[in-house]
């Protein structure tokens, strides 16, 4: 075949996944597509005898979800390390399962996302692919995939700390 692999490189926009518990690194051949941070603060509502409104109480806020898509993949240009875009899309789905050791203890999932200068610590929530229809050697041969993940921390940031830091 003649397939193109594609690897990080100083003069590219770096873009990959480490799943730490394989050892396994996926380079993103395409830019992430749609990236979107999502994060929310919780209320809860006292109700006051007597009082025309409720007392509007801090709850608290929620862990940064962070989802993009990888859109037009194709067999013919698959990221190095992989010999099929079955193969890579098989990495990406295992983001979102643990490990199971021998001896019976699960490894949670555990990742590592690499976005440009940002590298953040990270658990897969949602994996989505969506095959083509385009077919070589009875293989789909093209797909889209939707990756959703929920970023995690050593920390409690504060807002001071996020505006500065985060």
């Amino acid at each position: 075949m003649n397939r193109i692999t594609v690897e990080g490189r100083g003069d590219r926009y770096n873009s990959y996944i480490v799943n730490n518990n394989t050892g396994t690194t996926i380079y993103f051949p395409v830019m992430p597509y749609g990236l979107s941070e999502n994060v929310s603060a919780n209320f809860t509502q006292q109700d006051i005898v007597g009082a025309s409104r409720p007392r509007i109480v801090y709850s608290s806020t929620s862990a940064k979800t962070m989802s993009f898509s990888l859109q037009n993949l194709t067999e013919d240009y698959v990221a190095v390390g992989f010999n099929s875009l079955y193969d890579y899309v098989r990495a990406l789905q295992a983001l979102a399962y643990p490990e199971y050791t021998e001896s019976g203890i699960v490894k949670s999932p555990n990742l590592t996302l690499v976005i440009g200068n940002r590298t953040m610590s990270c658990v897969c929530t949602s994996v989505i692919v969506s095959w083509g229809s385009l077919v070589k050697e009875q293989n789909i041969t093209s797909c889209n995939v939707d990756l959703s993940l929920l970023m995690t921390r050593n920390n409690v940031p504060g807002a001071t700390w996020i505006e500065l830091d985060g």
